[in-house]
């Protein structure tokens, strides 16, 4: 079966999202996400020379939202008919609208006037399509549910849960417990500091804890440390600021406090 020729020629307009003469325009609706969006044309056919032909066409929001993709400068009445397929690189859906400037119909949107990412139209030297493209983005996964377990902050190990670590008596060769740790003063002493948070950590780990993310890599790092020989009197060395040793336990201490959004397990209601 032929292509119609629709010969009754209609005055350009040129306004994007309105059908025009000699075009095939497609659009992004300017309510789609910001991106980059390309346009493909395949099974192209009835072209003629002095056709102009843009494949592919991108469009990049914010900006211009449409682009004429196929424009006939001659008279020509040979209908020219391609499939439109729309991508970015961002996850979600397209749906479609095509219009076309014949009176009655829609006859030159071939795949119908709505569909998904890929379209069907045509147009000739008095007639044209656009199609007009809206991506609904996929909607964000949900966030992945707190390890097991609960945790218990450095103080509640001190002040109500020293059964809990009383047979650790000599922490790190420190010679002192890990309840005495917990009870000594921290005065500036990063050594005493990450100390505090570590053992609440690994007592947390003991009782069921889950632990990921940053928390997991400050606890490896603060065991690590506790394994350089690095003493509450020398705790310092060129890898072992201060600074360094207070970032760790801070890390340990929003996840000894279940701070939510840090992928760290809830902390225990007592």
């Amino acid at each position: 079966m032929s292509s119609p020729r629709l010969t009754a020629p209609d005055s350009p307009s040129f306004v994007p999202g309105v059908a025009t003469a000699k075009t095939i325009e497609v659009c992004v609706d300017a309510s789609s996400p910001a991106g980059t969006y390309t346009i493909d044309l395949s099974g192209t056919s009835g072209v003629v020379a002095g056709d102009i032909v843009v494949d592919p066409a991108v469009i990049t929001l914010p900006g211009q939202n449409c682009v004429v993709v196929f424009f006939r400068p001659g008279a020509d009445q040979t209908t020219v008919t391609t499939t439109l397929t729309i991508t970015t690189p961002a996850a979600g859906t397209f749906t479609y609208t095509c219009v076309d400037d014949v009176a009655v119909g829609d006859p030159l949107c071939v795949s119908g006037t709505t569909g998904g990412n890929t379209a069907t139209v045509q147009a000739n030297a008095f007639h044209g399509t656009t199609t007009t493209f809206l991506f609904t983005p996929a909607p964000p996964p949900p966030p992945p549910p707190p390890p097991a377990g609960c945790t218990f902050t450095q103080g509640y190990y001190k002040n109500k849960g020293n059964a809990l670590i009383a047979g650790n008596t000599n922490f790190d060769g420190s010679g002192l417990s890990e309840t005495q740790i917990l009870n000594t003063p921290s005065n500036g002493n990063g050594y005493i500091i990450l100390a505090k948070q570590y053992i609440a950590a690994k007592a947390n780990i003991a009782g069921g804890a889950g632990i990921t993310g940053d928390a997991l890599i400050a606890y490896n790092a603060a065991t690590a440390y506790f394994a350089t020989g690095l003493t509450i009197a020398n705790p310092y060395n060129a890898t072992y600021t201060k600074d360094v040793l207070t970032a760790l336990a801070a890390a340990l201490d929003l996840y000894n406090n279940g701070v939510a959004g840090q992928g760290n397990p809830l902390h225990c209601d007592v």
